[in-house]
């Protein structure tokens, strides 16, 4: 149902309380919404249950942020942390639905850097190659809204009119953008 856990990243996104934590994304490449209630995430394969999802749905092509920094809150359903943290080294990372049934894992994601984010996809039996800082991909940097087509974040996007390039790929959206290079 979810095809996709994107992104693991070390100290890259500012949780609420002002710390930078290190996160999970998951995405919904359906075109309707799923409820994940009830699922869990772990980083220990022996343990699937490690930390419940409360009733949470992620919306029809959307995405769900989660931070991985053992607070274990599930109160604000925009805010929701685990009782676990991404290891720098790389590890288990699992997601299953309420049925224990696994629906997607990585064994191990790749080693972490911080500020580094590492998208993965998992489509039926097919598993695709992280995407890593030598990573083939497109671009786009627009001066204006009009120039960003409003399905330019969907998988059947088609960006074979935007330039070719290697990764570190990702979007802003402050003005003072400086490049990690």
């Amino acid at each position: 149902v979810i095809s996709e856990i994107m992104a693991v990243n070390r100290h890259g996104l500012q949780d609420e309380d002002g710390d930078y934590s290190d996160w999970i994304e998951l995405y919904n490449t359906r075109p309707y919404d799923i409820s994940i209630g009830g699922w869990y995430l772990t980083d220990q394969s022996s343990m699937p249950t490690q930390w419940t999802f409360p009733a949470v749905t992620i919306p029809a092509h959307g995405y769900l942020v989660v931070f991985a920094d053992m607070k274990n809150r599930t109160n604000d359903l925009t805010r929701l942390h685990v009782n676990f943290s991404l290891d720098e080294g790389g590890e288990f990372l699992g997601l299953y639905r309420n049925d224990l049934v696994q629906e997607f894992a990585l064994d191990p994601y790749p080693p972490q850097s911080a500020d580094v984010g590492y998208g993965f996809a998992s489509f039926g039996n097919e598993q695709m190659l992280p995407v890593t800082l030598k990573t083939a991909g497109r671009y786009l940097v627009p001066t204006n809204a009009a120039m960003l087509a409003t399905n330019w974040n969907f998988q059947s996007f088609n960006d074979a009119v935007w330039p070719p390039g290697t990764n570190g790929f990702g979007f802003d959206t402050v003005a003072d953008y400086q490049s990690l290079y």
